[in-house]
C-alpha cells in the first residue's frame, strides 16, 4: 500500500476520537459501510495511540508493524494514510482497527514499567475520504457508530511484550456481513 506519515494537527477531520472500554484486552473496533458507485480513489487517514492495525475487507492495508511512529503524545500525534482504492468493492465493505499500548499506555502495574505517566487507554481517529469516478466524494468517519470489542490481545507493553489469546479472536469480524 501507498502510504504516508504526517502529524496530526488541529485540522478537523469531522472524525471523533474513540476508545475501548475494557482495561483487561487491547480494543478492536469495526464498521461496516457501503460503496455505491465506481471509485476513482479512496485514501485512509488514521491515528491510533498507541499503535494500530488497520485492516479492510480482512485484509492488513500494510505490513509495517507498530504504527505510528513514537512522539511527544502532549506536543502532537502521528498519522498514517493509506490508499485503499484497490481493497475497497462495490457494495459492502468493513474496516477493523485494533489497538494496542505502544508509549502511549504502559502501566504502572505491568510486567515491564520503565515509563510513569501515562497518557490513558489507547484510542483511535480515522478519516476514509472517497472520490468516486463521477467526481462525488463521501467519507467513513471514526465515531460512536464503530462497534468496538475486546480483542484477543490481552496484554499490550512495548517493552513486556504481547499476550494474544488465540481462543478469544472472533473470525471475520474485519469482514462485511460479520455478526
Amino acid at each position: 500500500s501507498e502510504f504516508t506519515v504526517g502529524l496530526l494537527a488541529a485540522t478537523d477531520w469531522g472524525a471523533q476520537w474513540i476508545t475501548g472500554s475494557s482495561a483487561s484486552a487491547m480494543p478492536v473496533f469495526r464498521k461496516e459501510f457501503s460503496v455505491s458507485k465506481p471509485l476513482g480513489r479512496a485514501l485512509v487517514s488514521i491515528c491510533g495511540l498507541g499503535q494500530f492495525e488497520l485492516r479492510v475487507n480482512g485484509s492488513n492495508v500494510s505490513d509495517a508493524v507498530m504504527e505510528p511512529s513514537w512522539t511527544n503524545y502532549a506536543k502532537n500525534c502521528h498519522y498514517v494514510t493509506y490508499d485503499v482504492t484497490k481493497v475497497l468493492l462495490q457494495g459492502k465493505n468493513a474496516m477493523g482497527v485494533l489497538l494496542g499500548n505502544g508509549m502511549y499506555n504502559v502501566p504502572a502495574s505491568s510486567r515491564y514499567a520503565k515509563f510513569t505517566g501515562s497518557f490513558g487507554q489507547p484510542k483511535l481517529i480515522l478519516r476514509l475520504q472517497m472520490e468516486f469516478a463521477d467526481g462525488t466524494k463521501d467519507a467513513v468517519i471514526s465515531d460512536t457508530s464503530w462497534t468496538p470489542a475486546a480483542g484477543p490481545i490481552t496484554f499490550s507493553n512495548i517493552y513486556g511484550g504481547e499476550d494474544f489469546d488465540a481462543r478469544k479472536e472472533l473470525a471475520g469480524w474485519d469482514k462485511a456481513g460479520f455478526t
